[in-house]
């Protein structure tokens, strides 16, 4: 009798222990690993995990600092000490879904009926296949802006550009802008480029023509009119000492915007942090019209979110959960603000705390959310399989054209077969 008690009082012990591992285990959370590699795309990342950490238990967010390029990301999944959620880019992210890397988000957006209308339509582009895969959601968006320097133009006699104003205009306004010392050397310039990649990036968006062409599958966009005419008001504006660029031009930096030594300026979205912490006022100029008089399009790529499959149905749908969560309307406006981004929700502009931003670093925001941002394209080379290699060969080609070691013709045919060797390559599976 003494025995068959114990035995019983052991038996309830075990089983009691074995439901008590149970309910442990059913209430621990699961963890995301998230990686992000920039700092400031960290600072606007940490409030939004914190409020989620803390108002969630069955998920917990651990935000790691590493970027996920392929030297990184490729590795750790061969490892299988892969993150469940990555701060991508556009320009990486389809290689990882070809690899079988990233999940496709669709099936989770639309059970959960995830809005996607809320995204300007070409940052979402540029996540998503032509058959209708969704393999990135769009974090912040970086484009291609012309500033200017509302002095410098004043101090030149001039009215500042407006809607409709085209790229002859720029031409017109340089014979005013552009000075000279005594000994011929430019003293102050018509427009200052930060790299031969964003004057490129700008006048082919421009005439609504990029190196390829993806709403139909992949296709080469070189030998075409627009890409030519591109070029050929690149090469104008060189060789009529409008247009000077960085990389191309000695003694040309960005120094010489912020001094007023030049009335406009092009660069990234990013760089207006900078601008005006050097300047009194910088804005940014509506896009103008090009010569070959098509509607002007904006150049654009996205940082993003995407889910890394793990094999545990789980463990992904938590890393769903976190990416819908950081992707709300609200979260996406904060994230910007914090990071001194740009938005991707239509939503964010009228919205207090970008307002609020506006105020604090100028009209140049609006003029971003209004007229670049819907006039951009997510169907290009910047979401592109092997996106690296096509711009590697379009940028070398490009800046051996600004410095006129090439003819234009020459860089067109040499990039049109660059380009169309990789596409059969893409096509083949080589």
């Amino acid at each position: 009798m003494h025995r068959r008690k114990h035995f019983t009082l052991s038996v309830i012990m075990l089983l009691s222990l074995f439901f008590f591992q149970g309910a442990l285990l059913a209430v621990s959370p699961i963890t995301i690993q998230l990686w992000c590699g920039d700092l400031y795309r960290i600072e606007g990342l940490k409030p939004l995990i914190e409020e989620f950490n803390a108002g969630r238990k069955d998920i917990q967010i651990e935000l790691v600092t590493k970027s996920a390029e392929a030297r990184n990301l490729i590795p750790a999944v061969a490892g299988g000490v892969a993150p469940n959620v990555i701060v991508g880019a556009s320009s990486w992210d389809r290689d990882f879904y070809d690899q079988g890397i990233l999940a496709d988000l669709r099936p989770y957006a639309e059970r959960d009926r995830f809005d996607l209308n809320e995204y300007y339509p070409a940052t979402l582009e540029l996540g998503r296949l032509s058959s209708g895969e969704l393999f990135s959601l769009p974090l912040d968006v970086q484009i291609i802006v012309m500033y200017y320097n509302p002095q410098v133009l004043a101090e030149a006699g001039l009215v500042e550009p407006g809607s409709g104003w085209k790229v002859a205009d720029l031409s017109a306004m340089g014979s005013k802008l552009r000075q000279r010392d005594a000994d011929g050397t430019i003293a102050r310039h018509t427009l200052i480029a930060k790299h031969p990649n964003h004057a490129g990036m700008f006048f082919m968006a421009l005439n609504r023509s990029y190196i390829v062409d993806l709403s139909r599958g992949i296709e080469s966009t070189v030998l075409t009119p627009g890409f030519r005419a591109a070029y050929e008001t690149i090469g104008r504006l060189i060789n009529e000492d409008h247009m000077r660029v960085e990389g191309v031009h000695s003694g040309v930096n960005t120094d010489l915007f912020t001094g007023g030594m030049s009335g406009f300026y092009l660069d990234g979205n990013f760089r207006l942090l900078d601008l005006t912490t050097a300047m009194d006022d910088v804005r940014a100029a509506t896009l103008p019209i090009p010569e070959s008089g098509v509607t002007p399009g904006a150049y654009l790529w996205t940082r993003t979110l995407a889910l890394v499959k793990s094999g545990n149905p789980q463990v992904d749908d938590a890393a769903w959960q976190v990416i819908k969560i950081l992707s709300s309307p609200e979260s996406l406006t904060r994230f910007a603000v914090v990071a001194r981004l740009m938005p991707v929700n239509k939503s964010a502009v009228g919205r207090a705390i970008f307002r609020e931003y506006v105020q604090q670093f100028g009209s140049a925001l609006d003029v971003m959310a209004s007229h670049y941002l819907p006039a951009g394209s997510g169907y290009t080379e910047m979401a592109s399989p092997r996106s690296g290699d096509i711009r590697g060969h379009w940028g070398t080609l490009q800046t051996r054209y600004m410095r006129n070691q090439i003819s234009l013709t020459n860089f067109m045919e040499e990039l049109a077969i660059k380009v169309e060797q990789i596409i059969q390559e893409i096509k083949s599976g080589t």
